[in-house]
């Protein structure tokens, strides 16, 4: 059980998923018509934690299309599986299980400067990862191809198959462009790439269409940063944002 006074240590966005959990469940059968489903189980109820993370996958791909979990257990062990649920769809179960508790940490944090969680829930955040390591382990079967080779979301568009921001771009100050970008890195590109410890923020934005890029962490030495990662990038933001997008990396 975690006090009153130790929640204070915790970020808001995680208290936020131990109070509304919204990926509690399982799968059956009917849920998994061909796809696949798998589950990564840790610890027991005689242990005091249990924790059965249930992900559908697509055989073609091996890209998690849904996650659902089932715990008995503290409440910040219940946050971080509700959290790690929320970050696994729509990549691959070779992503999935490169991700990493730091990853995790990032995600739900306040304030780029503050932890999310203290140094005593590592334990039940490390029980998250066991039981995800053990799902990606039963779908090693699957053949999937090289994740940096195309964008790994899908583009969101209104009618006409436009961008919602694109009917809207020519109109929007530079720092609304800029606004626009910069969400979508982060909900969208940020996760992805962190998952090789890496990194990408915008520094400009020139002539309204030429994002200029600048590579933190192990991207700065990473072929792929001028290649397909640059290439998946640009999809990304030419789906979300605006066709006409070209994104140059400030090496």
């Amino acid at each position: 059980m975690v006090s009153r006074s130790a929640w204070a240590l915790y970020s808001q966005k995680l208290q936020n998923h131990a109070k509304n959990p919204m990926h509690v469940g399982f799968f059956t059968t009917q849920d998994a018509i061909n796809v696949r489903c798998v589950i990564g189980k840790e610890g027991s109820l005689d242990e005091g934690r249990l924790l059965k993370l249930y992900l559908l996958i697509e055989e073609g791909s091996g890209v998690i299309l849904d996650v659902k979990f089932q715990a008995f257990g503290p409440p910040d062990l219940i946050a971080l599986a509700d959290a790690l649920c929320e970050m696994l769809p729509k990549k691959n179960y070779l992503q999935a299980s490169r991700m990493s508790v730091d990853l995790l940490d990032k995600r739900l944090r306040d304030t780029p400067s503050q932890e999310s969680f203290p140094e005593s829930a590592d334990h039940n955040a490390n029980f998250v990862f066991f039981a995800l390591f053990e799902a990606c382990r039963l779908c090693q079967d699957i053949i999937i191809a090289d994740p940096y080779a195309k964008s790994p979301v899908a583009g969101e568009t209104v009618s006409g198959g436009q961008s919602v921001h694109q009917n809207l771009w020519m109109v929007y100050t530079l720092d609304e462009k800029l606004t626009a970008i910069r969400d979508v890195i982060a909900a969208d590109i940020e996760p992805y790439i962190a998952l090789d410890e890496g990194g990408v923020e915008v520094t400009e934005l020139k002539n309204d269409f030429e994002v200029i890029v600048e590579y933190t962490g192990s991207c700065t030495s990473c072929f792929s940063s001028i290649g397909a990662t640059l290439n998946a990038i640009q999809q990304i933001l030419r789906d979300k944002v605006h066709p006409q997008i070209i994104v140059t990396p400030d090496m």
